[in-house]
């Protein structure tokens, strides 16, 4: 798996509270991953699995129906890159410091998945 953080969208103090000690949570969407695995349920667990893993290290992340509202409401289809204006709408919408992408090029039979 290859995973990706888009930081900022276009705001440097985002980038600044990125970079230097963290004051306050940092919210995030984490967007499916590109699934170049062809195995959806895996995908899906390891996109669980991701969303957990900054949970857990106390990141706020964006999940639900607010994350496939702003897909389908910006038409994002390719999910391995995040373009300006998609990471400009993230951060007005949902209120997000950063996006994560990721992509599953070979799942692996370990738990967690991987």
């Amino acid at each position: 798996m290859c995973a990706a953080i888009a930081i900022g969208a276009s705001s440097s103090h985002a980038l600044d509270s990125a970079v230097g000690p963290f004051v306050s949570p940092v919210r995030i969407v984490v967007f499916p991953p590109v699934d170049e695995a062809n195995d959806p349920i895996r995908a899906d667990e390891i996109h669980g699995a991701i969303r957990d893993g900054f949970a857990a290290h106390g990141f706020i992340v964006a999940v639900g129906e607010v994350l496939e509202q702003f897909l389908e409401r910006h038409r994002v289809r390719w999910l391995s890159g995040v373009t300006p204006a998609v990471a400009a709408a993230a951060r007005s919408e949902l209120g997000v410091d950063a996006v994560v992408v990721s992509s599953v090029l070979r799942v692996d039979e370990t738990v967690p998945p991987r």
